[in-house]
Order: C-alpha cells, then sequence, then structure tokens
C-alpha cells in the first residue's frame, strides 16, 4: 500500500516542523524488534536554519532537534547516520516521515539527536488495513494443525506469529499452512494461510512469520474486520502507533 504524501515543497515541510513545535506535537519512534515493540516520546526543541550564501535555500540547511520525554519506561538507542521512521499524530491522520540521525547528544537532561528536513511527510496508509497488536490480549487464540501459537499482530487480511525454531525446516515464503483455528473474543472461524515473510525472532528460539488468510466463511473477514476496529477504538495513542509497524 502506497502512502499518501501529504507534503513534499521543502518550505512546507519547514513551517509544519516551526508549528508543530510550537503546538508540542508529540513525535513517536518505535524500537525493538517486532513482537517486542516500544515507543518512545520526542518533542522538537530546536529548529535551525542557515542558508549557505554560495548555494541555493534547501531542507538541507535545515537542522532539527528532537528531545525525548522524560521519566519514560522505555529502553532505547540512537545512533548516527542511523535511519528512522518518525510518526505522529496531527488533525487527527496518521502520518510519518523518514529521516537519517546528524548528531545524538546524551546527557543527564536528557538524550537529543538531530536530523535534516525530511524530502516529505507521509500519511499513513494504514487505515486500509488496520493491524492490531495482540501480544498481551489473552482473548485472542490462535492454533495452526492444533498447536497454540503466539499473535502478534492481527489484521482482518492476515497475521503475524510466532513458530517454534524447530519449524523452520518446513516453513518457507509461498508455502500453504492449513487448519487455522482462530477465536477473537469468542468469534471463532477456519482459515488456511498463505506464508508471506518469514524471519528468525531475535532470541533465535522463534520464527517471526506473516501469514495471509483464505476463508472459508463468506462473511469471516468482514466479521473479523469489525471486530479488530472495534477493539483498536480502545487503543491508547501510544499502542496505536505500535500497530503500525510494518510487518507485511
Amino acid at each position: 500500500m502506497k502512502e499518501k504524501v501529504m507534503i513534499s515543497d521543502w518550505k512546507e515541510i519547514h513551517k509544519f516542523f516551526s508549528d508543530a513545535k510550537q503546538r508540542k506535537v508529540v513525535f513517536y519512534i518505535t524500537f525493538g524488534d517486532p513482537s517486542e515493540q516500544a515507543v518512545a516520546d520526542f518533542r522538537i526543541s530546536e529548529i535551525i536554519f542557515r542558508p549557505q550564501k554560495t548555494t541555493k535555500a534547501s531542507g538541507s540547511n535545515v537542522t532539527v532537534q528532537l528531545e525525548a520525554l522524560r521519566n519514560q519506561d522505555v529502553k532505547f538507542a540512537i545512533k548516527s547516520k542511523e535511519k528512522l521512521r518518525i510518526d505522529f499524530i496531527d488533525e487527527g491522520l496518521a502520518q510519518c516521515f523518514d529521516i537519517e540521525v546528524v548528531n545524538v547528544n546524551s546527557t543527564k537532561l536528557g538524550l537529543y539527536f538531530t536530523f535534516k528536513l525530511p524530502d516529505q511527510v507521509n500519511q499513513n496508509s494504514y487505515h486500509d488495513e488496520l493491524r492490531l497488536p495482540t501480544r498481551r490480549d489473552k482473548k485472542i487464540k490462535m492454533t495452526l494443525s492444533g498447536q497454540s501459537v503466539d499473535v502478534i499482530h492481527l489484521s482482518s487480511k492476515g497475521a503475524s506469529v510466532l513458530l517454534p525454531h524447530a519449524n523452520i525446516d518446513d516453513v518457507e515464503v509461498g508455502k500453504a499452512i492449513r487448519l487455522i483455528d482462530l477465536n477473537v473474543d469468542g468469534y471463532k472461524l477456519k482459515a488456511n494461510a498463505e506464508i508471506n515473510y518469514i524471519r528468525e525472532h531475535f532470541n533465535g528460539a522463534k520464527i517471526l512469520t506473516d501469514l495471509r488468510f483464505m476463508y472459508f466463511g463468506i462473511n469471516d473477514e468482514s466479521n473479523l474486520a469489525q471486530i479488530i476496529a472495534e477493539k483498536a477504538a480502545l487503543l491508547t495513542l501510544k499502542q496505536m502507533m505500535t500497530r503500525y509497524s510494518k510487518l507485511y
């Protein structure tokens, strides 16, 4: 799914960040493996515009500094030249932009990092396929051929699940998974699925696998989409940003 470009002119992007600083917009960065994610909060602390006499003014002349909000129960690290996706909510829209870290400064007063203006600010397309974080939701259960699996994210189109590493020889992209039983808040359905993506989990004991459902029931997809939308509406803002992680 393509993201909708909201702003691409560097002057408009500069103006947006200046306004965001005044309005104290909170920006979110997701850290960690998809199954063990943490979301940290940041605000703009400084914007520096230094046009060069010898070159035409551009976004490369603007440096933005983000400051991590204090008293967050989140562990994370940021490195120079690291590429990050930054999410935020503005005027009711989930938006994002991609940056490369220029400098990082960690002091007793907090953590700061700088980046040049991004090329564009996008509107997230995740509303087209709502993905629900499910790791701690005891009302969501899935079995594959009778074997219980950990569900990390769930949408009406599919799911991200953790499989035992011992199954790695039986799992490959494009292969069909049969006999899936899914229970979401008491709504039960059966499906097959196609494996879309595989990689080893960071602890080495499991495999992170993305599945695309092939439903048996004609109304299962729409019914599941409705249930997921209702559950997602109860999420906090941070949880909403976590669910936007791209696993598919």
